[in-house]
């Protein structure tokens, strides 16, 4: 098959008005709140000053499942990175961690798993949350430990 010239051109000259007249893509750095999934269940909050401990480093809020009794919070937790729930950390420290499995769990945060601190609860002790089904629990502003 042989193309000619004038051809060719009309071919290029309509491919580049099609590029000239598609709508630029516009990225928003707002990031979209997704509600969890049918029988999943979610977290929002903030951690105002983990920035201050790893400054210029992306940070992560990971879920470790916790076992145990949540009222006197003796038990334990094994936190998987790779397998457990996790969700990035907004400039401001302003998280939401969507479509966990609705069980007892620790929040650890910090740039890598092995670099993690333990969100504390009352009395600075470690704070074990209840993830429910087709819920958002709001745990407002957190503190982790030093």
């Amino acid at each position: 098959m042989r193309i000619c010239f004038p051809a060719a051109r009309l071919v290029f000259g309509l491919l580049f008005l099609l590029a000239a007249c598609t709508p630029a893509v516009i990225v928003t750095t707002t990031p979209t709140r997704i509600v969890p999934s049918s029988g999943r269940g979610g977290l929002t909050g903030s951690v105002p000053g983990a920035s201050e401990r790893w400054p210029d480093e992306p940070l992560l809020l990971f879920a470790a499942p916790f076992s145990g009794d949540a009222g006197s919070g003796k038990g334990f937790y094994l936190l998987e990175p790779n397998i457990h729930p996790k969700t990035g950390l907004e400039a401001g420290g302003s998280f939401q961690l969507n479509n966990a499995v609705p069980g007892l769990y620790v929040l650890v945060v910090g740039p890598t798993a092995e670099r993690a601190r333990l969100v504390l609860g009352d009395a600075g002790k470690m704070r074990v949350v209840e993830v429910k089904a087709d819920l958002v629990l709001d745990l407002g502003s957190l503190e982790i430990t030093p």
